[in-house]
């Protein structure tokens, strides 16, 4: 797919759920709701790419991303 500008992400993940995106109070509630099942894949996806492309500095690298680990921090209190 190639790399994703954030200004394309309100259409592309439209696309994907099948409604409109929106950031409105309580939708981010029902994205969590919608993904909760895919969570676990999305995290071991993350670890792949953060091992196979990043180069040290994911907040400097495109498709690269420690955001899984605040996540898998985050589960442990709930």
């Amino acid at each position: 797919m190639g790399a994703i500008h954030r200004n394309q992400y309100p259409d592309m993940l439209s696309k994907l759920i099948g409604m409109p995106y929106r950031k409105i109070q309580g939708f981010g509630a029902l994205m969590y709701r919608l993904l909760l099942s895919r969570q676990q894949q999305a995290i071991e996806n993350a670890d792949i790419v953060l091992v196979e492309v990043s180069h040290g500095n994911p907040a400097q690298e495109e498709s690269s991303t420690t955001v899984q680990k605040l996540v898998v921090e985050l589960k442990k209190y709930l």
